[in-house]
C-alpha cells in the first residue's frame, strides 16, 4: 500500500510538471527520449520521463507546424495581405 501511494504521488508530481512545460521543451525532451532509449531525466534528480509521457502532453497541446506548413501559412497570409 505505502509503494502505490509513493507511486502515485511520483506520477501526479511529474504530471504537473509536464503541464507546465513548454511545448517547444517538451518537444526536446521527446527527442532525447529517443535518443536515450525510451526515458530522460532532465536534472540531477531521478525522476526520469519516459517517451509515452511526454507524447501525451504533447498529444493535449495545439498543433506546431513543420517547416512546409509554416512557409504555406505564410505565403497564404501574405496573398491575403496584397
Amino acid at each position: 500500500m505505502y509503494d502505490e501511494v509513493i507511486k502515485y504521488i511520483i506520477t501526479m508530481g511529474k504530471v504537473r510538471i509536464l503541464e507546465n512545460i513548454s511545448t517547444r521543451k517538451l518537444m526536446k525532451w521527446r527527442n532525447f527520449c529517443y535518443k536515450f532509449g525510451g526515458k530522460y531525466s532532465p536534472g540531477e534528480d531521478s525522476i526520469y520521463y519516459n517517451i509515452d509521457e511526454v507524447k501525451n502532453e504533447l498529444d493535449k497541446r495545439e498543433h506546431i507546424p513543420n517547416k512546409l506548413e509554416a512557409k504555406k501559412i505564410r505565403r497564404e497570409m501574405a496573398k491575403k495581405g496584397r
